[in-house]
C-alpha cells in the first residue's frame, strides 16, 4: 500500500456514522492545502477504530496527514477514497487530547423508551447512481 502525505488546515470534521448491516463506524474530515494562489480541499475517511484519531485536533489547526488512496468501480463509474492512516500536527507531533474540548459535539442520545434509528442512505440521484452499501470487517482493512 502506497502512502502519501499532505499538509494543510482542517476545515471540517464530520460526526461518526455507522454504515452497513454491521454498523461499521466511518468518519470524515477535510483538509485545505494552499499552494501559491490555488487552494485545494481533500476529504479523508477514517474507518473503524481510527475514527477517534481526529478527536485530538480542531478546526483551523494545521496538520500533516498520511493517507492511502483507493479507487473502485460501481456501475461503470469510478470513485476514489482517501483513507487517513496517520494524523499529526504540522510540526510532526501528535498532540495530547484536551479534556472537555471536542471538535464536534458528542452525539445526542435517543429519548428513553425509543430505539435509535437505523442508518438511512441518502436519496439516489436522477442519473441512477446509488451509493455502495458495503459491509466492512475490521479484518478486511489493511492499516
Amino acid at each position: 500500500m502506497a502512502l502519501f502525505t499532505i499538509e494543510g488546515t482542517i476545515t471540517n470534521i464530520t460526526p461518526v456514522e455507522h454504515r452497513g448491516a454491521k454498523q461499521f463506524p466511518v468518519r470524515a474530515f477535510v483538509v485545505e492545502e494552499t499552494e501559491g494562489q490555488y487552494t485545494n480541499s481533500y476529504c479523508f475517511s477514517l474507518l473503524g477504530e481510527k475514527t477517534d484519531m481526529i478527536e485530538k485536533y480542531r478546526i483551523n489547526q494545521k496538520v500533516q496527514v498520511k493517507f492511502a488512496p483507493s479507487s473502485r468501480e460501481h456501475n461503470g463509474r469510478w470513485y476514489t477514497e482517501l483513507k487517513a492512516v496517520f494524523i499529526s500536527d504540522s510540526s510532526g507531533h501528535q498532540p495530547q487530547p484536551t479534556q472537555g474540548t471536542h471538535s464536534t459535539p458528542p452525539p445526542i442520545p435517543p429519548p428513553t423508551g425509543q430505539a435509535q434509528p437505523a442508518y438511512q442512505a441518502p436519496p439516489t440521484k436522477q442519473d441512477g447512481f446509488k451509493p455502495a452499501e458495503e459491509d466492512y470487517d475490521e479484518e478486511e482493512i489493511a492499516f
